[in-house]
């Protein structure tokens, strides 16, 4: 079995009631949030993983609907090293979703960082669990933070409820930042527009008024693990 565990950040205490975020609090929220957290692990390494999957998938395919389960252990693709198991989808590789049930760790090294983590699906492909640390990562693209200097990214969601905790030590344009992200709430509350959930978001010790993934229509909304396609 897998031997990643989980280990949550420690929740900053809350001084004051929230405020909701200036200008310039919020450009750095999603800078770090949707931009550099988001591409890191929701559309990049979750991708990377799929794609090591689908490469020991083809090294051994399935020889019927029955034989689909694979074991795999410090298996190796390209910047990307997988253990665990997973089942070999009868589509495509396209989502974590495909490639569930499944219980995987992984662990990537490549010129722009270094994570490691956890993905996770349940028998009935209803909850998928996501974890990822990243230490010393540089985002890649427009409109993201110099360097993560150490990161965590947890998603843990079935069609009833929507857990998310992002917490990042990191530096933007050459200042020192932190921040500690939690959000509960349910999916369908998106869908009606009545957004009951808690948030919970302290950027360097301040108490920000901020709902992320879409509740709030000013907010950004990165795709989620089950919406992932690879690039």
């Amino acid at each position: 079995m897998p031997d990643y565990t989980i280990t949550f950040p420690e929740k900053p205490g809350i001084s004051g009631t929230a405020q909701p975020p200036m200008e310039m609090q919020s450009e750095l929220i999603t800078r770090i949030l949707a931009n550099s957290i988001g591409n890191s692990a929701y559309g990049g390494n979750a991708s990377l993983v799929l794609d090591a999957a689908e490469e020991y998938a083809k090294e051994n395919p399935s020889k019927d609907r029955n034989d689909r389960l694979r074991e795999v252990s410090d298996y190796m693709y390209r910047d990307v090293c997988i253990s665990g198991w997973f089942t070999i989808p009868e589509g495509s590789f396209d989502t974590p979703a495909d490639i569930g049930p499944c219980d995987l760790d992984f662990s990537i090294s490549s010129e722009a960082g270094k994570s490691r983590g956890r993905i996770a699906m349940g028998i009935e492909q209803k909850t998928l669990i996501f974890a990822e640390d990243v230490v010393n990562y540089i985002p890649q693209g427009e409109g993201c933070v110099s360097r993560i200097s150490e990161g965590f990214v947890y998603l843990n969601m079935d069609p009833t409820s929507l857990h998310v905790i992002i917490a990042a030590g990191f530096e933007d344009n050459g200042k020192p930042h932190s921040i500690y992200y939690e959000q509960k709430s349910n999916p369908s509350d998106q869908e009606s527009g009545e957004f009951g959930g808690d948030s919970l978001c302290i950027l360097d010790e301040a108490n920000i008024d901020y709902v992320l993934f879409g509740f709030d229509t000013g907010a950004p909304m990165p795709e989620m693990p089950l919406g992932i396609a690879r690039k």
